[in-house]
């Protein structure tokens, strides 16, 4: 086969040709124009942003909003005790979160509002993961997502600075 022949059949159209449907062009936008609200982690239920979109495209101003429960002081001391906690570096299970024991010691550390063990009516539901502590995988979170904490290797450890 030539060169030339080749090139003539990449150039020819393979199976049906597509238009974009009239559905796909006609849907109203949901958010305002000049806005973009996104959430962040909304299986958590964590923060919510907004941007201002200027002309460009460009991202103008970035406006984030912390839970009203907490204070930077409590976020603070929170960021400082896990530092303080994971030093050089700590395991973490195959899915990134802290094993169990760590995760209970890490509740009464930081204070937190997560229940380990529940007991519901004469049963008691033991805790398997640390994914089942809101309060401390959200610190957690947004230790890592600040810069406080780092994680690598499946480890996780405070960064340098």
């Amino acid at each position: 086969m030539t060169i030339g022949r080749t090139r003539a059949r990449l150039d020819q159209p393979t199976g049906p040709s597509r238009s974009p449907s009239p559905k796909a062009t006609t849907t109203p936008l949901s958010n305002p124009p000049g806005t973009i609200g996104d959430a962040v982690a909304p299986e958590a239920g964590l923060l919510r942003h907004d941007r201002e979109v200027n002309s460009t495209g460009d991202t103008a101003s970035l406006s984030v909003q912390p839970p009203d429960d907490l204070d930077s002081s409590t976020i603070l001391r929170r960021f400082e005790k896990l530092t303080s906690f994971y030093g050089a570096g700590r395991k973490l299970t195959a899915t990134g979160q802290p094993t169990v024991a760590d995760a209970k010691a890490l509740v009464g550390l930081l204070d937190l509002d997560d229940e380990i063990d529940p007991k519901i009516g004469q049963r008691i539901f033991s805790t398997r993961s640390a994914s089942e502590l809101p309060d401390l995988s959200r610190t957690l979170y947004w230790a890592v997502r600040s810069g406080a904490l780092r994680k690598v290797h499946r480890r996780c450890a405070t960064t340098k600075s």
